[in-house]
């Protein structure tokens, strides 16, 4: 099993959390679909849950709030060192910040912010939670990738406040950093002549069999919204939870 320990690199993701509309539900429906068992962190945390795989913290699940002006979604969160620096960093660079920068207890102080292409995304300055700490194996974060209707704008801001660099990966552009490949993401455009797509970071799962997983997710009330299908980098889908949050699976291509 892969086990992070120590605070993941600024600008490296580092977390994922899902906004849901039905927190129960989701518990339910993430726990049958990718093995997880979720932690219930109790009121003083909203009742936040931390998905686990062999007890080693992979994801997080909340109650979307009332006053939460986005709609049910994963969030992809980037390491910082500095939440404030980083916050004044984003709105120098067309981006903004619509939420905080604020301490979580003695977790870690984050912020959620939008880029300058519409793309949510939020910044994690670790403080006892580091993140995710089972990553890049089944049930845990295995890619991240934005899709962006201005590829060229995105390249810029995420360079200026992160440091960014890329490698072009054909159709693809890959975020270089310490990860498998050297890569710790990517950036695309958006699916052309989708009329529903719009700038989002797409939160990918490993998994060990994505047709299997697939099954799973229809049986528990989600829906396949593409695949499974091969890849260059293995069988992957698209998957829409219950509530009609989307994410993504990749495992072993098939023989």
């Amino acid at each position: 099993m892969t086990t992070r320990t120590e605070p993941w690199p600024a600008g490296t993701p580092n977390w994922v959390d899902l906004a849901t509309t039905d927190r129960e539900a989701a518990f339910a429906f993430y726990s049958q679909v990718l093995d997880w068992t979720v932690r219930d962190t109790g009121e003083d945390f909203g009742h936040y849950g931390m998905a686990e795989v062999d007890g080693q913290p992979t994801a997080g699940i909340a109650a979307k709030q009332d006053h939460d002006p986005m709609p049910a979604r994963w969030t992809t969160y980037l390491a910082t060192d500095d939440a404030d620096a980083t916050a004044a960093a984003i709105k120098t660079h067309g981006g903004t910040v619509y939420a905080g920068p604020f301490d979580v207890g003695a977790e870690g102080r984050m912020a959620l912010a939008l880029d300058p292409t519409g793309a949510e995304f939020g910044i994690w300055q670790s403080g006892n939670h580091i993140g995710y700490r089972h990553v890049n194996e089944p049930g845990g974060v295995v890619w991240n990738q934005l899709a962006t209707g201005d590829l060229v704008a995105a390249k810029d801001f995420y360079t200026s406040v992160f440091g960014f660099t890329y490698s072009d990966a054909g159709e693809m552009t890959t975020i270089d950093g310490d990860g498998p490949g050297g890569t710790v993401g990517g950036m695309g455009a958006l699916e052309p002549g989708n009329p529903d797509a719009s700038p989002a970071w797409m939160v990918i799962f490993s998994v060990a069999d994505a047709d299997a997983t697939a099954q799973r997710a229809t049986a528990a009330g989600g829906t396949v919204a593409h695949g499974p299908v091969d890849s260059d980098w293995g069988r992957m889908a698209t998957i829409c939870d219950p509530q009609g949050v989307q994410f993504g699976i990749i495992g072993a291509s098939a023989p």
